[in-house]
């Protein structure tokens, strides 16, 4: 899945990237291992190669993205943990 940035990702905002990664910049979702590294919850593990599975990978907000024809990119947690009920003892 190739995604495109709808917007600048700062190191401000994600501290483990080494610079800002432009608006309009193409990735593609990694597909190898991550060993948990990533909050799946709020990000998705990206590179910056074509075929996903090359390293260096590195995590980006969901937010940040959308597909290459516009699609938002919204967390496929989201929809999950939004109908869970909390009872209170």
């Amino acid at each position: 899945m190739r995604y495109i940035l709808n917007r600048d990702v700062t190191t401000d905002e994600c501290h483990w990237l080494g610079k800002t990664i432009p608006k309009g910049t193409l990735v593609t979702k990694y597909t190898g291992p991550t060993y948990g590294s990533i909050d799946v919850i709020n990000g998705v593990a990206v590179t910056l190669s074509e075929d996903g599975n090359e390293t260096p990978f590195f995590e980006l907000p969901y937010s940040a993205l959308m597909t290459e024809d516009g699609q938002e990119v919204v967390s496929p947690y989201i929809n999950f943990y939004s109908n869970w009920e909390i009872e209170d003892d």
